[in-house]
């Protein structure tokens, strides 16, 4: 089949192609030929992440050196994102379940048809290997990702770490706690730093 890699016509456009040269074959037919090809239907991979920062490397380093001086003092490392976001209703999920009939759901995912729109932020302790998410109904905002952090500590931080007086945060370097929002900044002084007495330190990858 020559150096071609893909093919984007469908079978049937493949069939009637063949048969302006002389071939004809089913669509059935084609769908085998190609698979003898190694040819299958596929989706996009995602691969490219573009050109590394020329830092990239050091950045890593640091961070590793800062876990490391955390972890000789025992002290709590947590690291912190976002994830995916889900409208809460009667909408389609993934997978499956046995039953002799299937629920009925909403054939479009709608943000008007929500009882209303989950955000969860997951918080995972790297020393005791334990994870912990917040679910909110707000948008992913600065206030609520620090928001999430204080409820940890105030919940399991606190006594996993007691006498603690530092904390490390490792987090991405966008979205509710980027190294930009001055607000992320801001709240996790009041909300982690002031009230709980801790001495906070940020790492963004």
């Amino acid at each position: 089949m020559g150096e071609t890699k893909f093919v984007r016509p469908s079978l049937q456009a493949l069939g009637t192609e063949l048969a302006t040269q002389g071939f004809s074959l089913c669509p059935t037919t084609v769908a085998r030929l190609l698979r003898g090809q190694a040819y299958s239907p596929r989706i996009n991979a995602r691969r490219f992440t573009g050109p590394d920062h020329p830092d990239r490397d050091r950045q890593f380093v640091n961070i590793r050196d800062w876990i490391d001086i955390f972890r000789g003092l025992g002290q709590p490392i947590i690291s912190v994102d976002g994830k995916k976001k889900e409208l809460i209703g009667n909408f389609k999920n993934a997978g499956a379940v046995w039953c002799d009939e299937p629920e009925e759901v909403n054939v479009y995912d709608f943000l008007s048809d929500a009882e209303c729109r989950a955000t969860p932020y997951g918080i995972y302790d790297l020393l005791a290997g334990r994870g912990h998410i917040c679910v909110g109904t707000s948008a992913d905002t600065s206030a609520f990702a620090v928001e999430a952090i204080g409820t940890w500590w105030s919940r399991y931080g606190c006594k996993r770490y007691r006498g603690a007086d530092e904390l490390l945060i490792l987090a991405d370097g966008g979205g509710s706690n980027g190294h930009r929002p001055r607000l992320w900044k801001a709240r996790l002084q009041e909300r982690v730093a002031d009230r709980y007495g801790l001495h906070v330190t940020v790492c963004h990858y």
